[in-house]
């Protein structure tokens, strides 16, 4: 777990707000608000759910994202929705990890060069836990 010492970006930082329940995972807006629930899938195949909900923009969020790209100043402003329901959120991100990290280590393997995926299949060969590495889940 996270110490709440240290949340977020440092003062004067771009991303920094001072609403510190940003950083927190908390609740920003009502839990009576509507809100809509989506299913993303993070091209893994496996869903996640995701909780979205309107909120009031104040001057305490950051809704404006800037970068530089190619040494071009580059803006976008984001659309005033923020998760909801955090802890069905936390539950949601645990689960879709829980259940999605073999597609991501099948993936790396088999986009790997040559030797490198001959390495990670030696890897699976010689793991200490059938749980861990079960060639059915990998290949």
């Amino acid at each position: 777990m996270c110490s709440n010492k240290f949340l977020g970006p440092s003062t004067g930082h771009p991303l920094a707000s001072s609403h510190k329940g940003i950083y927190s995972l908390s609740e920003i807006i009502m839990r009576s608000s509507a809100t809509v629930k989506l299913h993303i899938t993070q091209g893994m195949r496996r869903k996640m759910a995701v909780y979205v909900g309107k909120f009031e923009v104040t001057s305490e969020y950051k809704t404006r994202h800037i970068w530089r790209c190619a040494n071009e100043l580059k803006e976008l402003d984001l659309p005033p929705f923020c998760l909801a329901h955090m802890d069905e959120m936390k539950k949601s991100v645990c689960d879709y990890i829980q259940n999605s990290w073999t597609s991501y280590l099948r993936e790396v393997t088999f986009r790997s060069d040559p030797v490198t995926r001959e390495i990670l299949l030696e890897a699976q060969k010689l793991s200490c836990s059938d749980k861990v590495w079960h060639s059915s889940n990998i290949l």
